[in-house]
């Protein structure tokens, strides 16, 4: 089978993996289906519950047609899957990521601090109004969630339980390369390894652009209009072209949003949540992980 990814980014979710996705897709030798996330090797149930997050996760490619057909005429390009759902759900996915593409397929896992990871995705969902609790109480909440058939960004805990999901990973195939959320901050020297990798040359790409950036909304009015409103909707649909739609409504979001801190106390209870995680994790990569393991007294 040709038409196929030759690289697969799985993760983690909130770790840089949307500005990973536009940067990679800039490079003329890389080809990305538009879809980011096209979850086909997790097989997922499109069953999830939540307050809107399901909407999204809800959604991606089931039938092995559709999804091998995104690479058709693009043999001549490194291709990849940039799904964060592989990491998480790696059991389901490993199983078909080896039956589809074998173990040789490169894997690329990039990691963030378990507690910064959580707050970020807890501060997404507050932004597209898919969470109407309190940080403290989502973490609370998550257990009764889960066994109820939430949809997995409410997992704030459980998704950054990296050990496992990593371990799997090195353990079933030959090239895997794992990144720091932290190497984003130095864009040019993260996408010089990777393509090196990957195997294309190094070339200039604007990375100027952030992307889906988490806050708190400033106004609820807004997010309201955003999310609700039909007027609104309808004037989109006349004054602006269908392609700039998405680009507008996530710009309002990001206005609209505000960055807080985490709420005092929760950072040193959730590290005693992850610290034997990580402990292990740091026994497994090759990576400096001394900052996220040192103690918080945030009380």
């Amino acid at each position: 089978m040709k038409n196929k990814p030759d690289f697969l980014v799985v993760g983690t979710a909130k770790s840089g993996t949307t500005s990973l996705f536009h940067y990679l897709n800039r490079h003329p030798d890389i080809f990305i289906p538009k879809i980011k996330e096209c979850r086909f090797f997790s097989q997922l149930p499109n069953d999830f519950k939540g307050l809107g997050a399901e909407e999204f996760v809800n959604t991606g490619i089931r039938e092995k047609r559709k999804y091998f057909n995104l690479y058709n005429k693009h043999n001549d390009k490194i291709c990849g899957d940039i799904s964060n759902d592989y990491l998480y759900y790696y059991e389901r996915s490993i199983k078909n990521i080896l039956k589809f593409l074998g173990d040789d397929v490169k894997i690329i896992i990039v990691l963030r601090n378990p507690i910064d990871r959580a707050y970020s995705n807890y501060l997404m969902s507050r932004r597209e109004g898919w969470e109407d609790l309190t940080f403290k109480q989502a973490i609370e909440s998550e257990k009764k969630r889960i066994k109820e058939g939430w949809a997995w960004p409410y997992h704030y805990v459980n998704v950054g339980m990296y050990y496992q999901q990593v371990k799997a990973y090195k353990e079933n195939f030959k090239n895997v390369r794992v990144y720091l959320f932290d190497d984003i901050k130095n864009e040019k020297k993260l996408l010089s390894d990777i393509y090196k990798f990957l195997g294309v040359k190094y070339i200039d790409v604007n990375i100027k652009n952030k992307y889906n950036k988490s806050g708190i909304p400033r106004s609820e009015l807004i997010l309201n209009i955003l999310k609700r409103d039909y007027f609104f909707k309808r004037l989109i649909r006349l004054f602006i072209p269908r392609k700039y739609r998405i680009f507008f409504v996530e710009k309002i979001k990001m206005i609209n949003s505000k960055k807080v801190p985490i709420p005092v106390g929760i950072r040193s209870k959730l590290f005693s949540l992850f610290k034997d995680d990580l402990l292990k994790l740091d026994g497994i990569i090759d990576r400096d992980l001394s900052n996220w393991l040192q103690n918080y007294n945030d009380e």
